[in-house]
């Protein structure tokens, strides 16, 4: 499935096989509006299979299917976050250096969290690492089907 540009000011919608005049506007508004519409039905589409596929890698243990003459691997791309104002305030009243917050606490557009730092301050200080828990959270990911043919 492809979408080319023809000579002459044409379009054309292989998935449709629609031959677009880009001159007519109301024709490319219209198409433009399908195309968002169906793109909306894919990916809902797309989520419900990969839904379908996850719920069978739980059923299976393993986030690796092997269907036939397909290999499905589903990987998911949650993130930790931290709560950084209530950690750092919790760190400081544990007794935490401010050079040291500003270390792990590295100021950015928005602040992020150091794990080197983390990691260390977890391993040096029970209480630093309890801080580090408690402010802690996982985020739900979205879960990604990469699909490969065999053979």
């Amino acid at each position: 499935m492809s979408i080319e540009a023809e000579p002459g000011n044409q379009l054309v919608i292989h998935l449709t096989g629609e031959v677009i005049d880009l001159g007519d506007l109301p024709t490319v508004a219209q198409t433009l509006d399908y195309l968002r519409d169906i793109e909306t039905q894919i990916k809902d589409a797309k989520r419900v299979l990969t839904d379908a596929l996850e719920a069978e890698s739980e059923r299976q243990g393993s986030r690796t299917l092997d269907l036939g003459n397909v290999l499905v691997t589903l990987s998911s791309r949650e993130r930790t976050e931290y709560d950084l104002e209530v950690l750092a305030d919790m760190l400081r009243d544990v007794g935490l250096p401010e050079e040291r917050l500003g270390e792990l606490i590295v100021a950015t557009v928005s602040y992020s969290l150091n794990l080197s730092v983390a990691r260390q301050l977890r391993a040096a200080n029970a209480a630093y690492g309890a801080a580090l828990d408690s402010c802690r959270r996982t985020v739900p990911a979205t879960v990604y089907a990469t699909v490969k043919w065999k053979g």
